[in-house]
């Protein structure tokens, strides 16, 4: 309905519709406390953030659409393996903080998000499956990564293809030098395939790579990139991404059709 806001989490083991009447209005929220899934909870029951997960699916497919999902408890959408389909939301976490672990989608393969805006405070979009997004903006907010390629070994193989595409914003996650694309841990190869990206974050950085364990592989077309630079301390991977029909490493791209 319109002006409704559910407080909770849902986590499901089925095909389930979760659908608000009113984008802006039909809100799911969690909690305006920093930090909670670390040890934060009522329970104290020391589990994985991950488990904390505001929407969940274990099984089945979920589908999420038209509505705004407020402060959660732990990651916004997560889907490790099942399939997750997002369309017409509003993913926001506005509390300070840098340990809120408001991470935004994770989906199996054939998992899809479309029409959405994010502002997380961790990693926007996992890469651990394969998976499309169309037409998403992300405010590149403290802490945030918007795209994450693994924090493990569960990454390798994945294909994740983005199309319009739209980052700003002026900061990131300082441990990843503010990385538009981090890979953190892990032995993976994960491709990313992006057409028609627009981003524009004077203080990021393009690539982060920590591990010679990880490797990069996709290409950047139709593209207006403004970053500080294209990497910086963490460029231990193999990275053979093309940008603009070139591998040349800059800090600015313009190849818009």
């Amino acid at each position: 309905e319109n002006n409704v806001t559910v407080t909770g989490a849902f986590h499901t083991f089925s095909d389930i519709e979760i659908l608000g009447k009113n984008r802006k209005t039909s809100v799911i929220f969690g909690t305006n406390i920093e930090a909670w899934a670390d040890k934060n909870n009522p329970g104290k029951q020391d589990l994985d953030e991950w488990y904390y997960a505001q929407l969940q699916n274990f099984d089945g497919v979920m589908t999420i659409k038209n509505l705004t999902i407020l402060n959660p408890f732990s990651y916004f959408v997560r889907g490790f393996g099942p399939v997750v389909h997002v369309k017409s939301c509003d993913f926001i976490d506005n509390r300070e903080g840098h340990q809120n672990h408001s991470d935004g989608f994770c989906g199996g393969d054939g998992s899809t998000v479309d029409d959405c805006y994010f502002e997380c405070g961790d990693d926007v979009f996992k890469a651990y499956f394969s998976y499309d997004v169309t037409n998403c903006t992300i405010n590149m907010r403290d802490n945030a990564v918007p795209i994450q390629l693994g924090w493990g070994n569960y990454s390798n193989g994945a294909v994740c293809n983005f199309k319009n595409i739209k980052i700003y914003g002026n900061s990131g996650r300082n441990s990843s030098d503010k990385a538009v694309i981090s890979g953190r841990k892990g032995n993976f190869e994960v491709t990313i395939n992006i057409d028609g990206l627009e981003i524009d974050n004077p203080k990021a950085v393009l690539v982060s790579l920590w591990d010679k364990t990880m490797t990069l592989n996709g290409k950047i077309t139709n593209a207006k990139i403004n970053v500080k630079k294209y990497s910086k301390r963490r460029k231990a991977g193999t990275n053979n991404m093309m940008i603009c029909g070139t591998t040349q490493h800059k800090n600015n791209y313009n190849c818009t059709k």
